[in-house]
């Protein structure tokens, strides 16, 4: 209608008077969040909803975020849509010098990991595999066997665990990449470890060692991409059960059938699965080095855990430091694999087959009153030897003789027909024997005689 003003004016009419808005019209939805509601069509004024560049953080690109990761500031939200910030340092052991130590702290077949924050890992070199930039952390171990062990996988509080495939490389104490293939079976690299899939543990074993020596190993993750690499790990380096002797340590051992006994397999390995189908001895002299090992026996047979003189061949006469090994079979490398364990404890011990020590051995010694036996000229130019014996049975019919070095090498053996209760033979080497102290062993039906020879 015209006003008193002659103004034509009409009353609004609204599809929601209570809120004087129609359908569709902003409204206040009482939020402090400045994005207006909207009316519906039953007068309700909605919330409003903001439309996000990352739907699913609920948040646009270059807001601020929070990643999860305490080593890192300045999180925002990338073009990508991942939350991300710039590390505040890196790991401590992001590079081989500092590799962190892992000690020797359980057997095969025992649970227990080490485990490591590695989000803060930046890339040392290209992987292994296919050389492609990675992020990893190094560590490092003394070897206490040849076939050390070394397992690594996704901690599961890593992102997305079962996606991550934890790969090992492995180097010596000069930080150069382990050369050849590892034992066990499965003639794989020896450096560089990857067999087992996403998600599961990586298992290897180098084989080779040097007991005693310093060993790096790195573990990234084969499986990375973009912004999902490991973020924690767990890693271990294995050992082996020690093999204890239980009987004959710190005894005089004079005849071939003097014996020793094991530990059963059975009291070391008690958590499955780790069988144990052979065991051997080695012999070390007092300054660490092997004298002999031993034939293998299989722990479960009738007598598989006793070891006599005669397992060993020849030893010389002397104090020794003895030894037990267990070989294992286990999962590792990609296969099925079998490995020798470390030394057992050592046992202390005396050979003396040749009767008392405190007597000098001259050329003529006698040094057994059934087997009387000369050698000459002693000392010797390493040319030929002479020698002969009496007192033997007139049934023998066979007389053996072998010359050892110091370290228990056979350097000359021969048999002879034997006939009546003497004999003499001449000892011709195709070779020169070098200067030094030998043994000489002749045997007759089982009776042992052992004298020195001096090579000048």
């Amino acid at each position: 209608m015209v006003n008193a003003e002659c103004v034509c004016e009409g009353v609004s009419i609204f599809d929601c008077p209570e809120l004087q808005a129609n359908v569709g019209d902003d409204c206040d939805d009482g939020n402090d969040d400045l994005i207006p509601g909207t009316v519906n069509e039953l007068c309700e004024c909605e919330p409003g909803v903001e439309v996000f560049d990352c739907t699913a953080l609920q948040l646009n690109i270059g807001d601020d975020c929070n990643d999860g990761n305490n080593a890192t500031v300045n999180d925002v939200v990338g073009e990508d849509c991942i939350c991300s910030g710039t590390p505040t340092e890196t790991c401590s052991n992001d590079e081989a010098l500092g590799a962190i130590p892992i000690s020797m702290g359980n057997i095969w077949g025992v649970p227990g990991w080490d485990s490591f924050d590695v989000s803060c890992a930046t890339p040392s070199f290209g992987s292994c595999i296919d050389q492609r930039p990675v992020k990893d952390t190094w560590y490092s171990f003394i070897a206490e066997s040849e076939n050390q062990g070394i397992l690594a996988r996704a901690n599961p509080s890593s992102l997305n665990p079962s996606n991550r495939d934890a790969a090992i490389q492995v180097f010596d104490s000069s930080l150069l990449p382990l050369v050849g293939t590892s034992g066990g079976g499965c003639a794989k690299d020896r450096s560089c470890f990857n067999n087992y899939g996403p998600g599961e543990i990586e298992r290897a074993v180098p084989t080779g060692l040097t007991i005693g020596e310093l060993y790096y190993y790195r573990v990234y993750d084969a499986n990375a991409t973009t912004g999902a690499e490991l973020t924690w790990i767990d890693t271990k380096v294995k050992t082996y059960a020690d093999h204890p002797i239980v009987d004959g340590c710190g005894e005089l051992f004079d005849d071939l059938s003097d014996s020793w006994t094991i530990e059963s397999p059975a009291n070391l390995y008690n958590i499955p699965p780790v069988p144990v189908f052979h065991v051997r001895m080695v012999i070390k002299d007092l300054g660490g080095n092997t004298i002999a090992v031993s034939n293998t026996h299989n722990p479960l047979l009738p007598g598989g855990l006793v070891f006599t003189l005669s397992d060993f061949g020849f030893v010389p006469d002397g104090e020794y430091i003895i030894h037990a090994q267990n070989e294992v079979k286990m999962m590792a490398n990609g296969c099925v694999s079998a490995f020798w364990s470390q030394l057992g404890p050592g046992c202390p011990i005396e050979i003396n087959l040749a009767g008392d020590t405190s007597q000098e051995l001259s050329g003529n010694a006698e040094v057994s009153n059934t087997l009387e036996i000369h050698i000459y000229p002693n000392p010797n130019t390493g040319e030929v030897v002479y020698i002969g014996g009496s007192n033997i049975s007139e049934k023998s019919q066979k007389l053996t003789i072998q010359i050892f070095d110091l370290f228990g090498k056979i350097v000359y053996a021969q048999q002879f027909a034997q006939k009546g209760s003497n004999f003499k033979h001449a000892l011709i080497f195709d070779q020169k024997l070098s200067p030094g102290m030998y043994l000489i062993r002749s045997e007759v039906d089982g009776t042992n005689n052992v004298q020195k020879l001096i090579i000048q």
